[in-house]
């Protein structure tokens, strides 16, 4: 496994992508900052403990990841690297996403899962260009309104956190097409889950939830329905056309619903 880079890489100063996973790095020498044209950095499962300062100086990385690592912070200055469109934080010990993560505008997609996150900032209104959002398993208990400005939106997966309300406003949000909440403590689905009519796949399994709103016989195009483990009672029949491929419901808790076209 490789512990050092040596300085004279720096002169590969026409490499675009650079994959170091893997390995025993805890730290990068500045003079990498010399690769101008560098537009993928892959840092996952290595030894670092902080984001190298010489990351910041990267300003056409498009991807950067440092996922597995131990990094308990991420430094305002990720916020120079304003064309990063990818940014994979998984599996660390941050507590917090900074301010300046909220300057890198053109992220689509932000991957934070596995981590001590306890809070999404109101920041993250920013993000207007986000297509795909991961914070699962952190200790999320609500999603800030400012939220809503993410139109752009189409995969959100924040399952595993202690999530007690989906907001109406979801319904908003009309690029959704998969949404997965299992594993919070929802007590309830908001009617306005049914405005979203490119939704394929909802995964609302392990929580509380007793009723499943009328609103979702208008969901066209769910394919996969999972509210396994929840409270729900009783039948109900939607009469909508839905085509489910799966829909599950198996569990002693969770009682009989009916679809039909």
């Amino acid at each position: 496994m490789i512990s050092d880079l040596p300085d004279e890489l720096s002169m590969l100063t026409n490499i675009k992508q650079l994959y170091m996973n893997n390995n025993s790095l805890s730290n990068l020498p500045l003079s990498l900052t010399a690769l101008r044209h560098l537009q993928e950095l892959e840092l996952s499962h290595n030894s670092f403990k902080h984001v190298p300062d010489a990351v910041a100086e990267l300003t056409e990385l498009t991807l950067l990841s440092i996922t597995n690592n131990g990094i308990t912070m991420i430094p305002s200055s990720i916020g120079q690297l304003t064309n990063l469109q990818q940014l994979c934080l998984y599996a660390n010990t941050l507590t917090e996403l900074p301010s300046g993560l909220f300057e890198c505008t053109n992220l689509t997609r932000l991957t934070a899962g596995t981590n001590f996150i306890q809070v999404i900032p109101p920041e993250i209104s920013k993000l207007v260009n986000l297509r795909i959002l991961f914070v699962t398993s952190n200790l999320i208990t609500t999603i800030p309104d400012e939220f809503s400005h993410l139109s752009n939106l189409e995969e959100v997966y924040l399952h595993t956190n202690k999530i007690t309300e989906i907001p109406s406003w979801i319904g908003n949000l009309t690029k959704l097409n998969k949404i997965k909440f299992y594993l919070n403590d929802l007590h309830n689905l908001p009617d306005s889950l049914g405005k979203l009519d490119q939704l394929t796949q909802l995964d609302a399994s392990q929580n509380k939830i007793a009723t499943i709103p009328d609103s979702f016989g208008n969901l066209t195009k769910l394919q996969v329905l999972n509210l396994a483990s929840n409270k729900l009672t009783g039948k109900r029949t939607f009469k909508r056309n839905i085509f489910l491929t799966f829909f599950f419901c198996r569990y002693p808790m969770c009682r009989v619903y009916d679809f039909i076209t």
